[in-house]
Parts: structure tokens; C-alpha cells; sequence
């Protein structure tokens, strides 16, 4: 005789197959992807997002010009004041005068040398170079005044 251990087991229960949804469903009930609304809905969410943006980089390219000429500016004032103070103090570039150069493109240069003033001294003279921006990217113009005294 056999024993309820050595009986096969049942055999399990058929699963039913999941409803599927008719081929001609209402809206919004078991719809796959999106309707067309939905989607200029989404095209006019981005164009504004994007439209808001759009400014953000108009003033970053002003702001990196302006920061630019400034830069030149600073750049040939500093090469100009360098080479006067290297220029021996006899030297006749170091007369007392008021002198200009346009040759850099977009910046004029002037410089003023004149003798140290208090107390009147024939060893020091007073250096002081001016550098401007010719051409404005955006705002005032761009300058820069170096002073520094030269002594024998």
C-alpha cells in the first residue's frame, strides 16, 4: 500500500489570461503615449523656458567684451608706465611734457612727465600714464591712470 507522501501532487490551478483592452478605447483609459494637445502642451512649456534663458547669455557676451577691453586697456597702460620707468633719467622721453600715442588699435595712451613739484626737486619726476578705450563694447569708456615717481 502506498502512503499519502508517495501520492503525485496536484496539478496546479489554470491562471486566466489578463483582460485585454478593446482596440477602440475611450480617452484617457488604457491609451498608449500622448495626444497632440499634450504634446504642443510640452513644445510651449519649453519655447518659454528657453525665452526666459535667452537674455541670461545677451549680457554674459556684453559683460566678457567690457571685461576684455579693460583688459587691454590695463595691458597697454602697464607696458607704457614700464617702459618710461626703465628709461634712463636723462633720457629726453623723460622731458617734462604731455605726450600721446594712438598706435595700439582701440586705445589711446597719454602720459604727462613733469618734475616733483613739492619740494621742487631736479631728481624726481613724476610719471603718470592715462590709457582709454576708443572703441566702447558697452557702457562708459574703459580707463586706467597709473602714477609712480622716478628718481636718479
Amino acid at each position: 500500500m502506498s502512503t499519502p507522501r508517495d501520492a503525485p501532487a496536484p496539478a496546479p490551478a489554470p491562471v486566466p489570461a489578463p483582460a485585454t483592452a478593446p482596440a477602440t478605447a475611450t480617452a484617457g483609459h488604457g491609451q498608449k503615449g500622448s495626444s497632440l494637445v499634450e504634446s504642443l502642451v510640452t513644445l510651449f512649456l519649453i519655447q518659454v523656458g528657453l525665452l526666459a534663458v535667452v537674455p541670461l547669455f545677451v549680457t554674459a557676451t556684453r559683460v566678457t567684451a567690457s571685461a576684455g577691453a579693460m583688459g587691454r586697456v590695463g595691458a597697454v597702460a602697464v607696458a607704457r608706465f614700464e617702459q618710461l620707468r626703465s628709461t634712463a633719467f636723462n633720457n629726453a622721453a623723460l622731458d617734462a611734457g604731455t605726450y600721446t600715442d594712438n598706435s595700439q588699435p582701440g586705445v589711446t595712451v597719454t602720459w604727462t612727465i613733469s618734475n616733483d613739484a613739492a619740494p621742487p626737486d631736479t631728481h624726481v619726476k613724476e610719471i603718470t600714464v592715462r590709457a582709454r578705450s576708443t572703441k566702447v563694447p558697452i557702457g562708459k569708456a574703459k580707463e586706467i591712470v597709473l602714477r609712480g615717481k622716478r628718481a636718479r
